[in-house]
């Protein structure tokens, strides 16, 4: 063999030996990949303060109050962002040997949301002995767009089991499902801000809900919205509502089937875990009254009205308790109205439901507030 052909195949050798390392290597960086994947995806389910700050911030609050009064009744407040910041726990004016009362309201909520959380709880082994749980009137409507309650989650953040509940109730549930496991594949993409958010916020470009949750009150009540600075900062507010709710405008309102279907289960659900059950209504302002659809609230009153006789719950209807100025945006309670809201709650609402009173306006056995 000549010296030519001694060099070609040294540098034949040599190149299918970097060739194979070089395989090697992607293979192996390819399986790292996959394993860190994995691993943060299983990191994740057992880190919601991460991939779902709002639930797990509330979550990990929720515990260290159980732990520290074991012996206390549980009641958990469940609703929107209207109740996260319009109820504040600490003016219930409730001694130790009183229920403890717990805001676990997230926002956006509706009928869904509520069912997800309450199957959480009890898998988390919760079992509340009462649920003070709010109706977002226009939240019991189904069709309309963008206030879809599956429009308004955001998939990635959801457990399997959060998964399953909403499957139940989408339109199109195996792309949905297709959707969640492509967030779920690469979550190192999918909550790149949730991380950053934690671990280095100055970095995170992103909302930062991390830093913002880790700030919930020892009870779950958010301190937030801050009143508008000035006029025209309170118009931008009021108008943002408006065109959130856009799509109600000229709209024949009626209960649809999907929020109907969440409500009796959720009821069924308590009534199988022996599970108490108070419904109310959160107050809202004249501006935001406007947006309602024309009969849409003798609709709900006429849906809630058929479901208390089957379920036999306490209803509460709060819409005209507080005066416009008690607003940021004619349907977000300012913290000084919440306070003022939270004493009135508690007074009429919560020590009846708690059998703390003799309670007032009683009617066939079921107390209720009259809606003024």
């Amino acid at each position: 063999m000549s010296f030519s052909d001694s060099a070609k195949v040294a540098g034949t050798t040599s190149r299918n030996r970097f060739l194979r390392r070089a395989r090697a290597a992607l293979f192996c960086g390819g399986v790292a990949m996959a394993l860190l994947q994995l691993s943060l995806c299983l990191a994740l389910e057992r880190w919601p303060q991460v991939r779902y700050p709002e639930y797990g911030f509330k979550l990990a609050r929720l515990r260290e109050r159980m732990m520290e009064s074991p012996a206390r009744p549980l009641l958990v407040l469940m609703g929107s962002s209207r109740t996260e910041v319009g109820l504040r726990a600490e003016k219930f004016d409730l001694t130790s040997e009183q229920p403890l009362v717990f805001n676990f309201a997230l926002a956006g909520a509706g009928p869904i949301q509520h069912l997800m959380l309450l199957e959480d709880l009890l898998a988390e082994g919760i079992r509340p002995d009462r649920l003070a749980m709010e109706v977002h009137p226009l939240f019991l409507n189904q069709i309309c767009g963008a206030l879809r309650e599956e429009a308004r989650i955001d998939l990635h953040r959801l457990g399997p089991a959060d998964l399953a509940v909403l499957a139940q109730y989408s339109e199109a549930p195996n792309q949905m499902r297709q959707k969640w496991w492509k967030w779920r594949l690469l979550p190192s993409h999918a909550f790149r801000h949730q991380l950053l958010d934690c671990c280095w916020s100055d970095w995170c470009a992103g909302i930062k809900q991390y830093g913002g949750f880790s700030h919930l009150g020892p009870l779950g009540w958010l301190p937030f919205p801050a009143r508008p600075a000035n006029e025209e900062e309170h118009k931008k507010m009021l108008d943002h509502a408006r065109w959130e709710y856009k799509d109600f405008k000229g709209f024949k309102f009626e209960v649809t089937e999907e929020p109907d279907r969440a409500m009796r289960t959720l009821l069924s659900l308590c009534r199988q875990h022996q599970i108490g059950m108070t419904m109310y209504i959160m107050p809202e302002g004249s501006q935001f009254q406007e947006v309602y659809p024309p009969d849409a609230r003798a609709r709900v009153d006429e849906y809630l009205a058929i479901l208390r006789r089957e379920y036999d719950f306490d209803l509460y209807d709060a819409t005209g308790w507080m005066s416009d100025d008690a607003f940021a945006d004619s349907h977000h309670l300012l913290p000084e109205a919440a306070d003022e809201f939270s004493e009135r709650f508690a007074r009429e609402i919560l020590r009846p439901a708690l059998g703390l009173d003799d309670g007032r306006c009683v009617a066939e056995g079921v107390t209720q507030v009259e809606r003024r």
